[in-house]
C-alpha cells in the first residue's frame, strides 16, 4: 500500500523541520509568550511584518522549511486572532504566502497540531504560547502520542492486505496496541499535569478559527492526531454513522497528506472487522481466525481506553464554570466524544463476538 506524503516528514522524522528557522524567526518567537502576556496586538503586528521580507519568498523554500514557516506563523496569527483580531484584516500581505505553503505541503494553511507538536524544536528553541509549564506538558503529551500513533498506523498498513492465518498479521496488531498505549499515557500525563482550568481559559484561545482564503481553518487542536486512520483500518472504513463520519472528515482536513489519503482511498471499503467477520462465519472453527481475532482486539482496546481517558480530560474542562467556549478546540462538543466512544466500544464488542445490547440500542449501521 503506497503512502503517499508531498515530501512532508513523518512525526518521527521531526529533526528534519526542528533544526530549521526558515523566517529567522527565533528571537521573536522566544518573545512571542510576553507579547501575550502583555496582550500587545502592535508588538504582534509587527514582529509578523518584520518577517514579510521572507514569507514572500516561500516559492523558494523546501517543504520542511515551509512546514517551519507555517508553525511560526500559524502561531503569531493565532496570537492575534486570540486578541480578537482576524489576521488577514491586520496583515493581510500573509495570505497568500500562507495559501501557497499550505498548497505545497498538503495540509492547512496555518499551523496544526504537528507543527505545535514534533515540528516544535525542543528547548530552548521551544515555540509557545505563553512559556507556561503546562503548555510545556501539553506540547511534551502531544510529541510522545503523535509519534506512536504514526508508528501504529505504519504497523496496521503493513498488514491490512495479509491473510488473517499469518502470523505477521498477528504480529502488527500487537506492534500497533504496544504503540497506540503512547497516547495512553500521553492522556495520563496531560491529566496529571495540566490544569484544566489553564486549558480551557488560558491557552483554548489561542486555537480559535481563523479565515484564510476565505474558508475558517481551526488552530493547533489534538483532535486531528490520526486515531481516527486507526480507527478507519481497525473498524470503521465501512461504517456508516453520519455523526461519527463528519466528526472524522473534519479532523482529517488537518492531518498529514500521507494519511488523508489512505482515508481517501479507504473509505467505504470493508475494514479488517469486516473481513475477519466475514471469515469467521464461514469457518467458525478455524483456530487461526479466532486467534487473528483476539489480536485485532488488542490495538481497539487500547484505543477505548485512551477514548475513555480523554473524555475524562475534556470533560474536567468543558465545564460550564470553566468554559469560554461551548465546544472544544476541534469545533465538537462532549457529546460528539460520547458517541465516538460508544461506537467504538459497541465495535469492539462485534469483534469480541458479544453482540448483546440493551434495547435502545441498536446496531451500528454499515454502508
Amino acid at each position: 500500500m503506497q503512502l503517499h506524503d508531498h515530501g512532508v516528514p513523518r512525526a518521527q522524522d521531526f529533526s528534519d523541520v526542528t533544526s530549521l528557522d526558515p523566517l529567522g524567526a527565533d528571537d521573536i518567537m522566544a518573545a512571542l509568550p510576553r507579547m501575550n502576556r502583555e496582550a500587545n496586538p502592535v508588538e504582534i503586528i509587527q514582529a509578523i511584518q518584520s518577517l514579510r521580507p521572507v514569507l514572500l519568498r516561500a516559492e523558494h523554500m523546501t517543504v520542511p522549511e515551509m512546514i517551519g514557516a507555517l508553525r511560526d506563523m500559524g502561531m503569531l496569527i493565532a496570537s492575534l486572532r486570540r486578541l480578537g483580531f482576524e489576521p488577514i484584516e491586520v496583515v493581510p500581505e500573509v495570505e497568500a504566502p500562507l495559501l501557497y505553503m499550505g498548497s505545497r505541503t498538503g495540509m492547512v494553511p496555518r499551523d496544526t497540531v504537528y507543527h505545535y507538536s514534533v515540528w516544535n524544536p525542543a528547548k530552548p528553541r521551544q515555540r509557545t504560547f505563553l512559556g507556561d509549564r503546562n503548555e510545556d506538558a501539553l506540547i511534551d503529551a502531544t510529541r510522545i502520542g503523535a509519534v506512536g500513533v504514526e508508528k501504529a498506523l505504519e504497523a496496521l498498513v503493513d498488514i491490512y492486505e495479509l491473510p488473517f492465518d499469518s502470523p505477521r498479521f498477528i504480529e502488527g496488531c500487537h506492534t500497533a496496541a504496544e504503540e497506540l498505549m503512547s497516547m495512553v499515557d500521553a492522556i495520563a500525563h496531560v491529566r496529571h499535569t495540566v490544569s484544566p482550568e489553564f486549558f480551557a481559559r488560558v491557552l483554548r484561545p489561542f486555537y480559535d478559527e481563523v479565515i484564510l482564503g476565505g474558508k475558517k481553518y481551526n488552530g493547533s487542536s489534538a483532535a486531528p492526531l490520526s486515531i481516527g486512520v486507526v480507527d478507519l483500518l481497525l473498524w470503521s472504513s465501512d461504517v456508516d454513522d453520519p455523526e461519527y463520519r463528519g466528526f472524522q472528515d473534519q479532523t482529517m482536513v488537518y492531518n498529514m497528506p500521507r494519511w488523508k489519503r489512505l482515508y481517501r482511498d479507504l473509505l467505504g471499503q470493508p475494514s479488517m472487522l469486516t473481513r475477519l467477520r466475514t471469515e469467521m462465519l464461514r469457518n467458525p472453527d478455524d483456530d487461526s481466525l479466532r486467534q487473528a481475532c483476539a489480536a485485532l482486539v488488542a490495538p481497539m482496546r487500547v484505543v477505548l481506553t485512551f477514548r475513555g481517558r480523554h473524555r475524562l480530560v475534556a470533560q474536567s474542562a468543558y465545564t460550564e464554570q470553566l468554559r469560554l467556549y461551548p465546544t472544544g478546540s476541534a469545533g465538537y462538543g462532549i457529546d460528539t466524544l460520547e458517541h465516538v466512544l460508544k461506537l467504538s466500544y459497541e465495535m469492539s464488542k462485534i469483534l469480541r463476538g458479544t453482540t448483546t445490547r440493551a434495547p435502545q440500542q441498536t446496531e451500528p449501521r454499515h454502508a
